[in-house]
């Protein structure tokens, strides 16, 4: 999703910004396409760091569970050690 949000803010960046190039220094219209220039790229920009965080995260998370199965060893040896101790 967030990379069509980007490609779409992308072309209208560019859209805006060859009609900029064919707009008189003095359109009233001027402005408000080099506003909206600038505002989408600041969108771009955000939703861009967005996704290079979800991408960062997505490869970090695979090894956030994977000493689950020695966690879970560990805790089920030291329970059998309680156990026999309190049945001894």
């Amino acid at each position: 999703m967030a990379k069509k949000e980007i490609a779409a803010l992308n072309t209208t960046i560019t859209a805006n910004t060859a009609a900029l190039g064919g707009m008189k220094a003095d359109d009233p219209n001027k402005s408000i396409t080099e506003n909206a220039v600038t505002s989408d790229k600041a969108e771009r920009k955000k939703r861009q760091d967005k996704l290079n965080k979800i991408i960062a995260y997505d490869g970090a998370s695979s090894g956030f569970f994977s000493d689950i199965a020695g966690l879970e060893a560990n805790i089920n040896s030291g329970l059998s050690l309680l156990l026999r101790c309190f049945w001894f």
